[in-house]
């Protein structure tokens, strides 16, 4: 799933027309020489709040409804409680009758190389439960003005433990619950990729490192990132796009 502002409409387009066109269950056949891994099913879902605003939470009930691809998540959209909008959509996702072994979570700056990302989850192991890039030695910023601020009260030590990068991860479902159950036992940290990675090792579960999903920027070549932060100006993303052509699954 992807996050995705309220007001964000022309992105959730262009992801839709692109990466994420795909927006129902599609079949694969990456391996047709393996018959248990040659067909992967996969879909496109935008997870968005609500602004304290009718007029655009209107718009985006009407695009739900319309392209049937979005999750209302009721929370008011705030960037340093994104970590709770993130646990509801997990829940939901869970509830879900259908059957699906993984989600991925990633932002709509991002662009994905679908045609990479599919057939590497057939290289994952059992005990790969939650995959992304891992940072190390963090420090966590005390500066009230700068974005990524987190204050004292929300993580004492002067360092990050590792945490997975938020830019894009995946999680197996079958830690979903756990990790649900334990967001409400716990104080929010407004980091989210943060905080939802010390749900994960709260659990004792580790987290798996994955050069594949390290952050890149979309004004260098990006070819060894399944990744890449192409930003959220329309012509821009779509030139940037235009290099990575091969990595989408067009259809």
């Amino acid at each position: 799933f992807i996050i995705s502002d309220p007001k964000h409409y022309l992105i959730r387009e262009d992801i839709r027309n692109t990466y994420g066109k795909n927006r129902v269950k599609y079949k694969y056949n990456f391996n047709p020489k393996n018959i248990k891994n040659n067909n992967i099913s996969h879909c496109f879902l935008f997870s968005i709040g609500y602004r304290h605003n009718p007029k655009v939470n209107l718009k985006v009930d009407f695009e739900a409804y319309i392209k049937k691809d979005i999750l209302r998540i009721p929370v008011i959209d705030q960037y340093r409680k994104t970590a709770n909008k993130i646990i509801l959509t997990l829940y939901l996702l869970d509830k879900m009758k259908i059957s699906f072994k993984f989600i991925l979570k990633s932002d709509d700056d991002i662009f994905l190389k679908i045609n990479d990302i599919i057939p590497y989850l057939n290289t994952l192991k059992e005990s790969d439960l939650f995959i992304g890039k891992v940072l190390i030695g963090n420090k966590a910023i005390r500066n009230k003005n700068h974005k990524w601020y987190v204050g004292k009260s929300s993580h004492s030590n002067s360092y990050y433990e590792p945490y997975v990068n938020g830019a894009c991860y995946i999680l197996r479902r079958n830690i979903i619950d756990s990790v649900v159950k334990r967001h409400y036992t716990v104080p929010l940290i407004p980091m989210e990729d943060i905080h939802i990675s010390y749900l994960v090792t709260g659990l004792g579960y580790k987290l798996t490192d994955s050069k594949l999903f390290i952050y890149c920027s979309g004004n260098s070549k990006c070819t060894d990132s399944f990744i890449v932060d192409i930003g959220r100006n329309i012509q821009k993303r779509r030139s940037f796009i235009k290099e990575f052509k091969d990595s989408i699954e067009y259809y």
